[in-house]
Parts: structure tokens; C-alpha cells; sequence
């Protein structure tokens, strides 16, 4: 419902002639031959229906029990407690917003340089990975004690383990069972700095196959990602503060799934 006493900027209690001075006002202020802006076109029918019902005592005097049975019938808006300090001022939403991203930023450049110092780091250890990876492997002798063979809950073999005569154990896969048994004497190679197996031959049967449950069989890709995204956080300086601080984080998290997965079949 349009409230015609503020859209003529009197009190409902204004006598007959203050309410035509002041239409009067507003007609000339808003009237196309002195105004001829769009919200000035608007404001001018606005300001003619409102005259049109407070002018005439008959519409004012029914417009006004409309007015008033309406507002009875508005629920009135609950009011926010006041704050102890008469000028504080609520924070708006964007603002909040605005503050915490800044807070944030902030934190990243002054902690940047940790996060530089990290991807350095898995940088160098990546490296490292890679290096004995390319390094003749060392060749070590011993016999298989025992062979056993595991399932999933399928019932369908997932892999074939190998027990030495050091009781030490190797896993293999699947398909190369029949390739080995009990009493085989076998050269095992593994790296030559981290000892991560490579590969296997069987000296009866002269069979080689390469140690794939092992990080630098299946994982060998979990290096050489590593080694990539170390890579961009310690000399790629072309993006934002939040994308390099996010780069070293990266790295210190994936730097721990590589730890792990370097002793997986490790005997």
C-alpha cells in the first residue's frame, strides 16, 4: 500500500492547505517543461495520485482507515539489542568478507618463505628419488624358503609373496607364480642408495620381472609429480602469493605420501 503522506512529505494530521502548498511545490519541481529527467516523469504521477486522494476529504477520509487498518495489521520488525557502545556500528557481510580474505593474504606473504623453503626441500628429496632410481641397481642373492599366494574377497589371487631365507618377503604380482618355487635361488635388485626393489630374476629358469608393488614400480609417477610441483613453487614466480603458498603446501603434504609409499614391499 503507497503511503501518499510520504510521497507528499506531509503529516498525516496536515491541514487541507498545507497539503495543496506543498503538491503544488512538488508539481513545479517535478513538472516535465522544468524537469525532464525519467525519475523526474515518475515522481510527477506519483505525486498527482496522491494529491488526487488527500485532496478530496471523501477519498482522504476512507484512505485513511485503509491506512490505518493496515499498519494494525503489519507485524512490527523485532529491533536488533543495542550494543553496549552507543557508536559501534554493525559490520556488513562484504566487509567481514573483505577483512578475512585480507587476513588471509596476509598470512600467505608473511609466511611465504616457509613454504618456498618446503618446496625446496621435496625438490631436492625428489631429486634424490630419481637419481637412485637411474643408478645401477645392487644385486643381492637369496632363496626362496617359501611361496604363498593371497585373495581378495573374491576369492581371486591378487598377488604371489615370496619368503626368503632371511625372512625377509617380497611381493609379486599375480601372473608370476608359476615362475618360482620353493628352493629357487634368486638375484634380487634393489636400489643402490634407498634399497626400493626393481626387479627379480630366477636363476633356474632365468625369468626377470620387475617389482611392480613398489615405489619405483606402480608409484614411480609419485616422485616424479612431486619433482614437477616442487618445481613450480620454488622457480615459477608468475602467479599470485596464494597460488605459490598453496604449491609449497602441496608439496609438504604429498612429500609425506611419498614417504610412505617408499617402504611399501620393501623387504
Amino acid at each position: 500500500m503507497k503511503d501518499y503522506y510520504t510521497i507528499l512529505g506531509v503529516h498525516p494530521t496536515a491541514s487541507e492547505s498545507v497539503i495543496k502548498t506543498r503538491y503544488r511545490q512538488l508539481a513545479l519541481r517535478y513538472h516535465p517543461d522544468r524537469n525532464d529527467s525519467p525519475e523526474a516523469a515518475r515522481l510527477i504521477i506519483e505525486v498527482n495520485e496522491a494529491y488526487e486522494v488527500l485532496g478530496d476529504l471523501a477519498k482522504r477520509s476512507q484512505y485513511d482507515l485503509l491506512r490505518a487498518g493496515y499498519h494494525a495489521a503489519a507485524m512490527p520488525k523485532p529491533q536488533a539489542p543495542r550494543h553496549r557502545d552507543p557508536r559501534y556500528r554493525p559490520k556488513s557481510a562484504e566487509y567481514i568478507r573483505v577483512v578475512r580474505e585480507n587476513s588471509i593474504n596476509t598470512y600467505m606473504r608473511s609466511n611465504l618463505r616457509y613454504m618456498v623453503l618446503i618446496s625446496r626441500l621435496t625438490l631436492g628429496f625428489a631429486s634424490f628419488c630419481l637419481l637412485d632410481y637411474a643408478l645401477p641397481a645392487q644385486k643381492q642373492t637369496h632363496q626362496i624358503v617359501s611361496t604363498h599366494k593371497t585373495t581378495d574377497g573374491h576369492k581371486v589371487i591378487s598377488s604371489f609373496i615370496l619368503h626368503f631365507e632371511n625372512q625377509a618377503e617380497l611381493s609379486l604380482a599375480s601372473g608370476v607364480g608359476d615362475f618360482f618355487a620353493d628352493g629357487d635361488i634368486v638375484d634380487y635388485y634393489a636400489s643402490l642408495i634407498l634399497s626400493v626393489p626393481v626387479k627379480i630374476e630366477n636363476q633356474r629358469n632365468h625369468y626377470l620381472t620387475r617389482v611392480r608393488l613398489s615405489y619405483f614400480g606402480n608409484f614411480l609417477f609419485f616422485p616424479i609429480i612431486l619433482l614437477v610441483s616442487s618445481a613450480i613453487g620454488v622457480f615459477y614466480k608468475g602467479e599470485t602469493v596464494e597460488f605459490r603458498f598453496n604449491v609449497g603446501l602441496f608439496n609438504l603434504i604429498f612429500l609425506l605420501f611419498n614417504l610412505f609409499f617408499l617402504t611399501v614391499n620393501k623387504p
